[in-house]
């Protein structure tokens, strides 16, 4: 039995995907200065002020450049952000810590924890440039299976990253998905061969943040493609990645399998040792993997 949310929980967040509040152009244009010593006309011929999409922590613009009339995305992070993010980790931290004590069987300070550990991460644009790098490298002997497209990187600095400019649409857009006469089984094949690639493969890190703003697909001629498929993949963001321990990621391939062979005590095992779970946690973990709320009964 399928259980759906509903449509006031599932859709109410989705602005949080690229639909933020936007910092002002003319402070973008400050910080741009500041952290190039370049003027914003000597290195944009133009840019369009209104962003295509504005996240939590940084707003991009569709721009040209000055030295060849290139049509570029340029990510900027919100200028006034590094002021802000100690206090939105000390509060955060906090509040989690108070929640442990009301409520000590739900703890939810290795939140806390995780924003801590992986903000000042996402907040180096050159560490993004640096995973969009390694994942075009290994992906491109996986075309004809993945039909993955990750913009290139033309120019990374800590707060500014300058890449192709590509454009697509949603993945959730069944609309632009039949008009285009695009197989729905084949995409979710090529996303599953993504991040099945990333999770198991050893060496290969993983995108962490693969959301709906930061997928998008578009038509190709099949004609002019170089993969087997009419259609290619744009995976944004390689802001947050994750280099999963190889043991880790035995212990969960052998999760799935136990779960494909319907094997709970298997499932138990292996769950507990990747998961790092009490038996008593198991069943919640198992219902949640296989959205089948038979393991709670």
């Amino acid at each position: 039995m399928t259980y759906l949310l509903p449509i006031e929980w599932t859709d109410t967040m989705i602005p949080l995907q690229n639909r933020c509040p936007e910092s002002d152009i003319e402070d973008i244009k400050k910080m741009f200065e500041k952290d190039t010593g370049l003027k914003f006309e000597e290195y944009f011929q133009e840019i369009d002020p209104i962003p295509i999409g504005v996240a939590s922590l940084a707003q991009v613009h569709i721009a040209k450049l000055r030295k060849n009339g290139e049509k570029v995305a340029v990510k900027f992070q919100h200028p006034s952000l590094m002021e802000f993010v100690p206090l939105d980790i000390f509060l955060t931290k906090n509040v989690f810590e108070w929640m442990k004590k009301i409520f000590p069987d739900y703890s939810l300070t290795w939140l806390g924890d995780e924003l801590q550990e992986s903000i000042y991460v996402e907040l180096d644009f050159m560490n993004e440039a640096l995973n969009a790098q390694k994942t075009t490298e290994y992906f491109k002997n996986y075309k004809k299976l993945t039909a993955l497209r990750v913009p290139k990187v033309y120019e990374a600095r800590k707060r500014i990253l300058v890449m192709e400019y590509i454009s697509g649409s949603r993945l959730d857009d069944l609309n632009y998905l039949q008009e285009h006469n695009i197989s729905r089984s084949e995409v979710s094949s090529c996303l599953s061969n993504i991040f099945n690639n990333m999770i198991f493969t050893p060496g290969v890190g993983v995108h962490c943040d693969p959301h709906g703003g930061n997928l998008a697909i578009r038509y190709i001629d099949p004609s002019k493609s170089d993969n087997n498929h009419n259609f290619e993949i744009i995976l944004y963001d390689h802001g947050l990645y994750r280099n999963i321990p190889n043991d880790m990621r035995v212990n969960y391939a052998k999760f799935w399998l136990a779960l494909i062979d319907k094997d709970q005590e298997s499932m138990r095992k292996y769950g507990k040792a990747f998961a790092c779970i009490t038996d008593e946690q198991f069943p919640l973990l198992a219902a949640s993997i296989t959205d089948d709320i038979f393991f709670i009964r």
